[in-house]
């Protein structure tokens, strides 16, 4: 997931996302340096902290109807 690029696209911090998303900083951070990946329920809440439609299946990234494949 490139939660960064959509992060920054929306002009927030990583304290204000974790903040926004009821999530701790250290985890915003771990999921934007893929150290781990983020359970379903975490995709849902960010994407609603992020005012976005996001969803990943595989190594697919979705965002706002567009596809690209996820960087390895």
């Amino acid at each position: 997931m490139n939660l960064r690029k959509i992060r920054m696209e929306k002009g927030l911090s990583q304290e204000k996302l974790a903040y926004k998303a009821h999530l701790s900083l250290s985890q915003i951070g771990r999921i934007e340096r893929d150290y781990v990946n983020p359970m379903i329920y975490m995709v849902k809440i960010i994407a609603e902290a992020l005012e976005s439609k996001i969803y990943t299946y595989g190594g697919l990234f979705f965002k706002n109807e567009s596809v690209t494949k996820q960087p390895e």
